[in-house]
């Protein structure tokens, strides 16, 4: 069996985008997945995930240079809150299993979820101090992208490790698999090659593992690399 993992930056809005594009493209090579496992908490995204999504829009659509942007830009921004939990609805004939991988994890672990939105609007608010949005609204999105990923590179992840092998055994708990392939959805550090990571745990077990790192993958370039390195 295969598993293939996509590693991005959360609320990133280009990385949703390459991530759907890279499902779609295994699901046109492979058709449906045995699973698809997300780094989200179940009661979290079912409870908060839609509103804040929509409190985001609000607080956009008031807000100088962010009310610039076409409605469904601002919606395309506001679907990358969480992202990781939902990227793959609408892609495939028969929704798939989805493996909630945090569902073990306390809500307040990263933070107040019910302040996620306000968090994510303070931080297109920052990306796009010297951008004009309502000139070039491709270049606005990019700026947030940018900004984003400048900011997750610098970041420090402390409990990688335990979650990481909490995660590796939800996954591999599950043996009577139909299909020849899985997708994992989670963030850059867990993709990568090192000892006692997600990836490096499922390699040990003689599987497969290929890899998109989001943040160097395109919607038009949607291979999965067997590389250790983005």
């Amino acid at each position: 069996m295969k598993f293939f993992l996509s590693g991005g930056f959360h609320d990133d809005p280009l990385h949703r985008l390459r991530l759907r594009a890279g499902i779609e493209f295994l699901r046109n090579q492979y058709g449906d997945p045995a699973f698809v496992a997300v780094e989200a908490n179940r009661t979290l995204f079912q409870a908060v995930t839609y509103w804040q999504r929509q409190l985001f829009v609000r607080l956009a659509r008031k807000e100088p240079k962010l009310s610039q942007l076409r409605l469904d830009k601002l919606e395309c921004l506001a679907k990358a809150i969480h992202y990781e939990a939902d990227s793959h609805e609408g892609l495939f004939t028969n929704n798939p299993r989805v493996l909630w991988l945090d569902d073990e994890r306390s809500f307040g672990t990263a933070g107040d979820p019910c302040s996620t939105a306000e968090r994510y609007f303070q931080t297109c608010r920052k990306a796009l101090e010297n951008e004009n949005p309502g000139s070039n609204e491709r270049k606005a999105i990019q700026a947030i992208s940018k900004y984003i990923t400048e900011r997750a590179a610098k970041s420090t992840v402390d409990d990688v490790f335990d979650r990481d092998k909490a995660w590796a055994r939800k996954i591999l708990s599950k043996r009577s698999y139909k299909s020849e392939y899985g997708i994992v959805v989670v963030g850059e550090n867990h993709v990568q090659n090192k000892q006692s990571y997600l990836r490096a745990l499922l390699a040990a077990k003689g599987y497969d593992c290929h890899i998109r790192y989001l943040a160097t993958a395109t919607t038009a370039n949607n291979n999965w690399s067997t590389q250790s390195t983005p």
